[in-house]
């Protein structure tokens, strides 16, 4: 798992592998890092190489965006496919997190004035 701080005001999360039990804290302190940062408004989670997503990690995302909805911070998921994308379908996860495919470009993030696109490693 990586993150970066894009811009001023978009944190970007990067992550590898599955997201359950064994790997829940650790997803959900890298997503809300951006809590302690000022003046971020979006956390993009970039789930392009996550492979596998269970019901614990389904509840660690909900409880990220809690997280960053009482700290005014907009959560979008990006990349997913395959069962990632399924169990975020079924759980309606891609609708309460905006869930996008492929890469966002910085002017579908509202009041972004950045250019260009974004690859996940924040190279432009």
């Amino acid at each position: 798992m990586s993150s970066v701080r894009v811009g001023s005001d978009i944190w970007w999360v990067a992550v590898f592998g599955d997201i359950e039990l064994a790997t829940g804290d650790e997803v959900h302190a890298e997503i809300t890092a951006a809590t302690a940062l000022p003046g971020l408004r979006y956390v993009i989670v970039d789930l392009t190489h996550a492979t596998f997503l269970d019901a614990h990690g389904v509840g660690i995302l909900v409880r990220s965006r809690r997280a960053l909805d009482t700290a005014g911070i907009q959560l979008k998921l990006i990349g997913a496919s395959g069962t990632v994308a399924r169990v975020l379908r079924m759980t309606r996860l891609d609708d309460a997190a905006g869930m996008a495919a492929g890469l966002v470009d910085d002017h579908e993030l509202p009041g972004h004035t950045g250019r260009g696109r974004r690859e996940r490693d924040g190279r432009t």
